[in-house]
């Protein structure tokens, strides 16, 4: 969904409010595992993460460090950045919408 580019900004951004919408089951999801389950998947995750284009890797490594400590319970405040599918201005993610084809 995000490795694909949309080619409007507010596709790009329904589709960052999905994927946001997917983070936080998996985030329930993982509530329901042991431990050590969390912490296998942890470090699938990175792993999966590392293999991902540049542009996708490094915006999502700040949630994925959040989502981390916090699988290791670490104390607040926690490192990193929470992803939400929503933003004040332009979203971390999208970076400065561009203009659009056809507007003024």
């Amino acid at each position: 969904m995000l490795r694909r580019k949309a080619p409007h900004y507010q596709h790009r951004f329904r589709n960052v409010k999905n994927a946001a919408y997917a983070w936080r089951q998996m985030v329930f999801f993982l509530s329901l595992l042991s431990q050590s389950e969390q912490e296998d998947f942890g470090h699938w995750a990175q792993q999966h993460l590392a293999a991902q284009p540049r542009r996708i890797a490094e915006p999502f490594a700040p949630s994925l460090t959040r989502l981390l400590a916090a699988i290791e319970e670490q104390a607040s405040p926690l490192p990193g950045r929470v992803f939400l599918g929503w933003a004040v201005g332009s979203h971390w993610l999208l970076g400065a919408p561009g203009p659009e084809r056809g507007s003024v």
